[in-house]
């Protein structure tokens, strides 16, 4: 462009010698643009969706002279890649002037921006679990499970987890934590993982039979202890599981069968059905006139004997005698009972010396007179100084 030169000028000691008559003429120079750099541009931080696109904010133009009009124009910023990490590069790009004066000035886009791109967190949906009957563990089975949130077009797998209940015991609404869903996939390290949760479901009772086991008795003689077998507890369960188990049986001391009835049990965790047993009374149910039969089935003999005499006991008698002899001195309790089992004669007797002589007045039986039949006596010791309480019976026949 044109420069226009003045206030050329001589002097020296012969300057004044000379005029100058004219300044320099048609010289020409280059005004270059100045160039402007951009500061203060940030980038954000940003979740992973899947595009390089960055945020920028700020920037201030930095060489400007003073008094000039210039306006900056904001562009726009790319990151180097679309993947998830930290401290990303990214090119600004589109920055420009305007303004009066923005043509005296060339502009440098913002450099050296960085930013993180996080990694997406991604929901299991859709996950449900199953109901259970209880088996004494937290385990619980779990099904079903997409994942919410993944960007159109990457390719991610889902891998299952596994699911425990709050705890073992029986009850409804049950919550489930799930630990171990996973992702995998080319597009997997874009993305973290919530596990599944909100997950609930039901443990049922598991079925407890209580079955009463078999017994048996002589007639007349006391009732054993009634036992019960379980079936159905789950590994680390036992019987200290079940309270207030009750086990009775159907009245009754005839010889015959008889029900064995458990009954008011409970056990957490449990639903409990019952199997009775059968009590049988070993026994003749017959009347036998007229003679003495000895019970055979005596296995020990704390009481040596009951001796009534060699013939039966006449009914125009006031009275039957016999005598007990014990084997050690002893506490009795003497019974006669009838055919159909019921006491007509109790009495204690004390047999210190080891032999007692009893009578029975048969115009007291029971407020009425002994009737034909056969009696049985039972002889039970009551105490002794070593030794368990058993009976010895024999039978009286009346006529």
């Amino acid at each position: 462009m044109q420069t226009t030169v003045s206030g050329y000028a001589i002097s020296g000691t012969d300057a004044s010698n000379y005029t100058l008559t004219s300044q320099p003429s048609g010289l020409t120079a280059d005004i270059t643009k100045k160039s402007l750099t951009v500061t203060g541009v940030t980038a954000a931080d940003k979740v992973y969706n899947g595009t390089t696109a960055a945020t920028l904010s700020g920037g201030t133009l930095s060489g400007l002279v003073t008094g000039d009009l210039v306006t900056l124009t904001k562009g726009t910023g790319v990151f180097a890649s679309k993947n998830a990490g930290t401290g990303k590069a990214i090119t600004a790009s589109g920055y420009s002037l305007s303004g009066t004066d923005a043509s005296n000035y060339t502009i440098s886009q913002p450099s050296g921006l960085t930013a993180d791109i996080t990694r997406k967190s991604l929901t299991v949906t859709g996950v449900t679990a199953a109901d259970k009957v209880y088996n004494g563990t937290t385990a619980a089975t779990l099904s079903g499970g997409t994942l919410s949130g993944l960007v159109t077009g990457d390719v991610v797998t889902l891998t299952k987890g596994t699911g425990v209940f709050a705890s073992k015991k029986v009850g409804t609404g049950k919550a489930i934590t799930a630990s171990g869903y996973a992702i995998s996939g080319t597009g997997a390290s874009n993305y973290t993982i919530s596990q599944p949760s909100g997950i609930t479901a039901d443990i049922t009772p598991a079925p407890l039979t209580i079955k009463a086991a078999d017994a048996e008795k002589g007639r007349y003689e006391e009732d054993p202890v009634f036992t019960v077998t379980y079936i159905g507890f789950v590994a680390g369960d036992n019987s200290s599981a079940v309270s207030g188990l009750v086990v009775e049986r159907e009245p009754g001391e005839k010889p015959g069968t008889y029900s064995i009835i458990p009954s008011g049990a409970s056990a957490a965790n449990y639903e409990i059905e019952y199997v009775n047993g059968t009590f049988t009374i070993n026994g003749s149910t017959s009347v036998l006139n007229n003679h003495i039969t000895v019970n055979e089935n005596k296995i020990s003999r704390p009481v040596k004997g009951i001796f009534i005499g060699s013939n039966p006991v006449s009914l125009s008698s006031a009275k039957a005698d016999f005598r007990i002899v014990a084997g050690y001195p002893s506490e009795l309790r003497v019974t006669i009972y009838d055919a159909s089992g019921n006491a007509v004669f109790e009495k204690n007797a004390s047999a210190y010396t080891g032999t007692v002589d009893m009578s029975w007045n048969l115009y007291t039986n029971g407020g009425h007179r002994a009737g034909s039949g056969v009696y049985l006596i039972v002889a039970k010791v009551k105490s002794r100084v070593n030794g368990s309480s058993e009976v010895l019976m024999e039978k009286l026949g009346l006529r």
